[in-house]
């Protein structure tokens, strides 16, 4: 199991080192993620290892992790001597000398995974329940409490300043904040004519294949291609002066991906699941299948082991109406009771019976009842919102590179030979 670490299962693998999930530095503590792997370079060609598991975020010197024995077992010395231990048995490595060495997998795609299976698993486990032998019936065991947990302020809302111990959705929620905040910061400065003649460096697109080179050059008559030496001889001296000219170009940021049009939506859409992160309140469509789907939503999470930290408690749908979330889960609490957050959005809009499941103690936390609270609600998993908040932050972090420096003037693209100019 992957408990131990080791390779990266494949069913997963492009989700989670795949370029905007994975964070090659990660010394900013606001890119860090409690429970993200830490996936070492295999040795001869093989695919990543994941060789530590980050248990707290730390500080700009040093973090707390958990080793991961299969992937330990399999990495070169250097990355092993990583993390040292101290009397009490904890791990702990520096990060500045971990870094260059290891790269930070955001957890929520396995958590995803991770929900899917257990959905398809207790979908068998019912049918095989309700097709069990009467001889096989055994007597229903009592369900274990919650492990206790250190108590997490939930009068706050998730703005870029996390608690110790944030869940994995609150990191990204506070990334997205910061990410947002300068994304806009951007819009903001450049409007009207400045947006116009605004231009950027980008990476060349790849040069044109053969066939492609042939149709562009009008070297193509119906079904026939005019292909000689000659032919090839151009062809090589087009790919030869494309990639002399450098690996990347300077356009327009309007000629580029759909221009300011295209900036300003993922703007939009970032605010969006921003704001439904923060304060709750209708699910945002882009994420809605993944996150009220059969598999991610628990009707009954009486039991202690069906609750997520950091999980989204929604009104169930009445009248047409969407769900709406109401209260996030801050801790896992006991059979009796949670702790919850308000999401004052989503408060605002649900009926009274359902507004006053939680109540407040004097110290300004909020808890609810879980036998009032789950024929109400249902609890989804935040694992979807996760990776949608950490894809969006990595498409910002992208446009924001590029328009926090931008150049004078667009140069042309290369043509391949013999095609006219204009």
């Amino acid at each position: 199991t992957w408990e131990r670490g080791g390779a990266v299962p494949k069913g997963v693998e492009p989700a989670l080192v795949g370029r905007r999930n994975l964070a090659g530095n990660w010394t900013n503590g606001s890119k860090r993620v409690r429970g993200g792997y830490l996936l070492a370079e295999a040795h001869g060609g093989r695919g990543r290892e994941a060789v530590f598991q980050l248990l707290d975020v730390g500080n700009l010197r040093a973090v707390g992790v958990r080793r991961l024995e299969d992937g330990v077992a399999r990495a070169s010395p250097n990355v092993r001597k990583l993390a040292s231990v101290d009397d009490a048995g904890s791990w702990t490595m520096v990060v500045t000398t971990a870094v260059p060495l290891l790269d930070l997998a955001n957890p929520a795609p396995l958590a995803v995974a991770a929900a899917e299976l257990s959905g398809k698993i207790d979908e068998m486990n019912a049918l095989l329940q309700r097709h069990r032998p009467s001889y096989l019936a055994s007597p229903a065991l009592p369900e274990p409490e919650p492990p206790a947990q250190k108590p997490v302020s939930n009068a706050r809302e998730i703005d870029g300043k996390l608690p110790e111990g944030a869940s994995e959705v609150d990191t990204a929620t506070a990334g997205l904040a910061e990410d947002v905040s300068a994304l806009q910061a951007l819009l903001d400065k450049y409007v009207g004519d400045a947006r116009e003649h605004l231009c950027v460096e980008v990476p060349r697109p790849p040069e044109l294949d053969f066939v492609e080179w042939l149709h562009q050059a009008g070297r193509v008559a119906g079904n026939s291609y005019d292909y000689d030496d000659a032919a090839e001889d151009a062809y090589r001296s087009y790919v030869h002066e494309y990639w002399s000219a450098g690996r990347t170009q300077q356009v327009r940021v309007e000629d580029y991906q759909g221009g300011w049009g295209a900036v300003t939506e993922l703007c939009a859409n970032a605010k969006e699941l921003l704001r439904f992160l923060q304060r709750g309140g209708a699910v945002p469509m882009g994420v809605e299948p993944a996150l009220v789907g059969r598999r991610n939503l628990v009707g009954n999470w009486t039991n202690g082991s069906k609750r997520v930290r950091g999980g989204y408690l929604l009104a169930k749908a009445h009248g047409g109406r969407g769900r709406e979330a109401v209260f996030q889960l801050l801790d896992l609490g006991t059979r009796r009771a949670v702790g919850v957050r308000r999401l004052e959005d989503g408060v605002a809009r649900v009926s009274p019976t359902v507004r006053n499941l939680a109540s407040v103690d004097d110290a300004g936390s909020w808890t609810m009842v879980v036998t009032e609270a789950v024929p109400l609600l249902d609890l989804a998993n935040p694992a979807p919102l996760a990776v949608a908040a950490a894809e969006l932050s990595g498409k910002i972090d992208e446009v924001v590179a590029r328009l926090a420096n931008p150049v004078a003037t667009a140069l042309q693209a290369v043509r391949p030979p013999g095609l006219p100019a204009g």
